[in-house]
């Protein structure tokens, strides 16, 4: 089956083409834009939502490509939350941590989340996760805007560098998704590639 999808992307800087959508402010990386995102189309979501990065290589993404090939691959009905990414990561949430980014964590999901999800997941995550991702829309349309809204507040006036509350949000969507707290995802779970009837993966 092929799929298409319709680009958005959303910059700081001027749009130069239609499909380019300014945002004041840039804080927590691409969070901002994601958010943004969801907020302004959340009347009118698309079935699947691929969020990825701006810029064309990270340290996960290596080469522009990765992303085409998950893409294509990608079982899209399978899971609301699927990573495109095979990196995984482990994290805590804890309020007295030595670790600034787990008491980030903590205290960005007691501020935001907790209400709409759940207490902070007591003995962390570990998953797949990351920031490039794709989503079903009936996913995301299990919170109000409301939801997003204040997320996205928060990420614009917390005094918390957006080095650590970007990666709060990247250890947290799979569960604000509708996953468990933990997943060990295999390759076949998320990407299959029937034309060389091979199992694939991003950056593989």
């Amino acid at each position: 089956m092929n799929i298409s999808f319709q680009q958005i992307t959303k910059s700081k800087d001027k749009p130069l083409v239609h499909h380019h959508h300014q945002i004041r402010i840039n804080r927590s990386r691409d969070l901002v834009a994601y958010l943004r995102y969801i907020i302004d189309h959340y009347s009118n979501l698309p079935s699947s939502i691929a969020f990825v990065h701006g810029h064309r290589t990270s340290w996960h993404q290596r080469d522009p490509s990765d992303i085409v090939t998950a893409l294509r691959a990608l079982q899209c009905h399978k899971y609301n939350y699927m990573p495109l990414t095979n990196k995984k990561t482990e994290h805590e949430f804890k309020q007295n941590s030595r670790n600034r980014q787990d008491r980030v964590n903590y205290n960005l999901w007691k501020a935001v989340l907790q209400k709409e999800l759940r207490p902070a997941p007591a003995n962390g995550i570990r998953t797949h996760c990351y920031v490039t991702f794709a989503v079903k829309r009936e996913a995301i349309l299990t919170h109000p805007t409301i939801v997003y809204s204040n997320i996205l507040d928060y990420l614009l006036t917390t005094s918390y560098s957006d080095y650590y509350t970007s990666r709060t949000l990247e250890y947290a969507w799979h569960i604000m998704l509708g996953e468990p707290i933990h997943i060990n995802y295999t390759t076949c779970d998320i990407f299959f590639d029937k034309e060389n009837a091979a199992l694939v993966f991003c950056g593989i």
